[in-house]
């Protein structure tokens, strides 16, 4: 083979390789170019060790040497490992303002599905007609993982009730949220004292921040069911309350058209039940938080629902 055929067939092997990369490994560099260890990469991006692990050395057969070399317990980047985290970094910052025009800011944002599609993109819609220049792109998962990936900087801002206060980050409060105890009709019928809970399921939306949380400690040392449903979504936990599969605690806005309707009744209406508020939390940086602040009017003329 001659040399021009061999120099072709690996730079054809090298962009092949160079395709099979993903945003993930970007993100990943991105993360280890910022001193970030092994460890604290994989869990800011809800990865096991040897799933970090195996990226790099996939990284690592690209560029044709290691990206990381220990030093006792610790690691750190290579000459050629170094390099190629910039190259990330750099692709990285070109592909988030793909299609944005003369947009001065692109805001990637997460928020749970049910807050997302009920009031944030609905605002977004209108936002985009006002403000074309601001482009805003969405991600939908749970508020653990959506407040995850703000730590990690796979997203710029979060919409959460959740509190978040870390070091780095700015929050904007954009709207008070309420709950409410409810039960279907039949259901709430039995419920009549705290003691009557012991005989029902308590309907939950998310282990990691229940909303039973929102009770008042004493009282919720006396609230003991007989079982407990987390059901993965607030919506989920609406329908499973109108069905009549337990009792549960449900922002206001959400229970609101039930309430009315009166496929849900309130119940145990002496439990107090404190408040929260939504919050726009973001990474600081000056050109970002003018951005943010945009959509944080958005939605507060919008209202929540």
């Amino acid at each position: 083979m001659h040399n021009t055929e061999l120099s072709d067939s690996r730079g054809r092997r090298a962009v092949d390789e160079l395709r099979s990369l993903d945003f993930d490994d970007l993100y990943l560099l991105r993360h280890l170019l910022g001193g970030r260890t092994i460890t604290s990469t994989s869990a800011e991006m809800g990865l096991t060790q040897p799933a970090v692990t195996r990226r790099l050395r996939k990284l690592e057969r690209v560029i044709g040497g290691p990206i990381v070399e220990k030093l006792g317990r610790r690691a750190r980047l290579t000459a050629e490992g170094l390099a190629l985290c910039e190259k990330a970094r750099a692709a990285l910052s070109v592909m988030e303002g793909l299609g944005a025009g003369p947009a001065s800011w692109v805001v990637n944002l997460g928020t749970r599905p049910e807050t997302g599609m009920s009031w944030l993109w609905p605002a977004l819609a209108r936002l985009r007609k006002k403000r074309p220049e601001q482009v805003y792109h969405l991600h939908f998962g749970s508020g653990e993982e959506v407040l995850r990936m703000l730590g990690g900087g796979m997203l710029d801002a979060v919409l959460t009730s959740a509190p978040h206060a870390v070091k780095g980050h700015g929050s904007i409060e954009v709207a008070r949220e309420d709950y409410v105890f409810a039960a279907a009709p039949r259901l709430a019928a039995r419920v009549r004292r705290l003691e009557d809970l012991r005989k029902e399921v308590l309907i939950e939306h998310d282990r990691s921040f229940p909303f039973l949380r929102y009770v008042e400690a004493g009282e919720r040392a006396a609230m003991k069911c007989k079982d407990v449903w987390f059901v993965g979504s607030t919506n989920a936990m609406a329908s499973a309350l109108i069905q009549g599969m337990g009792v549960g605690i449900l922002p206001r806005y959400l229970a609101r058209p039930a309430l009315r309707s009166g496929k849900l009744e309130r119940i145990l209406p002496e439990v107090k039940l404190s408040e929260d508020y939504f919050r726009l939390v973001y990474r600081l940086d000056r050109d970002l938080e003018s951005a943010v602040r945009i959509l944080g009017d958005a939605l507060a003329r919008f209202r929540l629902r």
